[in-house]
């Protein structure tokens, strides 16, 4: 028996450009460049740090590096995975590792980050100040972006269990397949495709339950430790705007990175549109419709930007965090106020 697909049109082209992670990369350069190019304009709030000097930000610095080194490691993982598997050892079966290894790398990542905050990143007092208002996990975080993280979570959440909800056994019993029944045809096999099903979802949800915790930690940890003296309080917000806004970035892109190859996975099944029979009476074709097959066509041409988003935020992290090993520079005013205070 044969299957027919649809004819490849100039669009399937430009889909195949984006059919993988190293052809999103490119894309993802181009877009992080744009991003680092308008986010160093001037913003206000943002001058307390040219007032300052080095050794009252070095309790950061760990955690600041920490989090440009993790998305470095999830970047090289996330690349290295389907270099290896696609090109290096082919023919390897699909691994359940594939969608869940962005949210495994960023969960170490931000566990790591948050030792560092507990053993070097707790500012010492230098003198008494008065009570604070009290702070959160969500103090020093952007709505925005979290609200963004909330939804790609939300959205990974629905496509797991939607997915695993019409997955089918394979020959080992595990739901890693999807069944398409030929129409008013009980004599023929059903069409069989690898899918992303629960053998797949289950260990997503356990690697999403994992890194959504390990940022909280990270949120309440850097929200919690006091602050050094009255006139650094404002420099020390910003470092930990920086270190919350770019641990909420690292868990969103390990979200849409796992959406995305979860996405590609669903959107691959449904394509067939029609099965041909060959026997002795002739070619018998059926029509072998699938209910979700115009949803999957759409999550298909979704992915690639859900990818792209995704190592977009993981360049400019690293982007920022090597920027950020620069050191802050003192202004005149600094330089003078630190100069006055010797002796």
């Amino acid at each position: 028996m044969t299957m027919h697909t649809a004819l490849f049109t100039p669009i399937d082209a430009i889909g195949t450009a984006f059919s993988s992670p190293l052809g999103c990369l490119i894309a993802a350069i181009v877009l992080a460049a744009l991003v680092l190019v308008i986010a160093r304009r001037p913003a206000p709030g943002n001058d307390a740090i040219g007032d300052t000097s080095r050794d009252e930000l070095r309790p950061y610095a760990a955690e600041h590096r920490g989090l440009a080194v993790a998305a470095l490691m999830v970047l090289v993982v996330f690349l290295g995975e389907f270099i290896v598997r696609g090109h290096l050892v082919p023919g390897i079966s699909l691994p359940w590792w594939r969608f869940a290894i962005p949210l495994i790398v960023a969960t170490i990542g931000l566990a790591v980050v948050a030792a560092l905050i507990t053993t070097r990143g707790m500012p010492h007092v230098t003198e008494p100040m008065s009570p604070t208002p009290r702070r959160g996990w969500r103090s020093f975080s952007s709505p925005r972006a979290l609200t963004g993280a909330g939804v790609a979570i939300l959205l990974l959440i629905i496509t797991t269990v939607g997915a695993g909800s019409v997955s089918s056994t394979d020959d080992d019993g595990r739901y890693a397949m999807l069944a398409i029944p030929v129409p008013n045809a009980p004599h023929v096999d059903p069409l069989r495709f690898s899918f992303y099903g629960w053998a797949y979802g289950i260990p997503v949800l356990f690697g999403l339950t994992a890194v959504a915790l390990a940022t909280g930690v990270v949120l309440h940890l850097n929200a919690a430790r006091r602050f050094q003296r009255t006139q650094t309080i404002a420099t020390e917000t910003v470092a930990r705007r920086r270190t919350a806004q770019a641990s909420v970035a690292l868990l969103t892109a390990a979200v849409l990175a796992s959406l995305a190859e979860a996405w590609r996975q669903i959107g691959g099944v449904g394509s067939p549109s029609s099965l041909t029979v060959m026997g002795d009476a002739g070619d018998v074709t059926y029509e072998t419709p699938w209910r979700f097959a115009e949803l999957a066509a759409a999550l298909r041409w979704c992915a690639p930007a859900l990818e792209v988003v995704a190592l977009a935020i993981l360049v400019v992290l690293i982007v920022s965090g090597v920027r950020a090993q620069r050191g802050p520079r003192m202004t005149a005013a600094g330089r003078s106020s630190r100069s006055g205070s010797i002796g």
